[in-house]
């Protein structure tokens, strides 16, 4: 029969350990409780929420934070991030309301290049946009990379409820629908709008 030694706190315990394995073991950086009784009921005194007590001798992995490996750990469970379980507001994603920002009123529109190096590219225009090349010291509301198209080439003023197009003295002139504009021009919308080598279409909504 193997010896046994006799720790104040737990107990017997068998002599070949060297030392009460129950004082030397901690769970989530507790002392063990002592050993049930014969018919006693299995209890939680530390007040866990049903949590097993794993060893360091149950674990194959450990936790980097703690040096033991949780019980999560133990489940394949996937966690969502919070805004997808609906928790971070009290209710269910579904349920969520987003709201929206004030709608624009009043004249709109946007001019869409319809030939040129960034044919598709859709540019929003408003009161005073100004439309250019640009440069280093300079950047234009509208800047479009064509050489034949002035740092400062045109602008777009809203004037009655619709856009009116001035060209500023450029070199190679500004045309709407094929024409040379001389002075302020009001547009209607898929007028034509050529600058340089680029084409662009007027698009609106009032």
């Amino acid at each position: 029969m193997a010896q046994e030694a006799y720790c104040e706190t737990h107990g017997p315990y068998d002599a070949r350990l060297g030392s009460c394995p129950y004082c030397s073991r901690q769970s989530y950086g507790r002392p063990q409780p002592p050993p049930m009784l014969d018919g006693e009921e299995p209890t939680d005194p530390w007040g866990a929420r049903g949590r097993p007590t794993l060893y360091d001798d149950d674990l194959d992995q450990t936790d980097p934070r703690a040096g033991r490996r949780t019980i999560e750990d133990e489940l394949d469970v996937t966690e969502l991030p919070s805004r997808f379980r609906g928790d971070a507001w009290g209710a269910e994603a579904d349920d969520a309301t987003v709201v929206d920002r004030p709608a624009k009123t009043g004249l709109m529109g946007w001019l869409v290049i319809k030939e040129g190096t960034r044919r598709g590219q859709i540019h929003e225009i408003s009161n005073g946009t100004v439309i250019g090349r640009g440069g280093r010291d300079y950047q234009p509301e509208i800047m479009i990379r064509d050489p034949k198209i002035s740092r400062q080439h045109a602008r777009l003023n809203i004037e009655d409820d619709k856009f009116v197009l001035w060209d500023f003295g450029s070199e190679n002139g500004t045309f709407v629908n094929g024409q040379r504009i001389r002075s302020a021009t009001p547009l209607q919308e898929n007028d034509v709008i050529k600058m340089g080598d680029t084409l662009l279409v007027l698009k609106t909504l009032d």
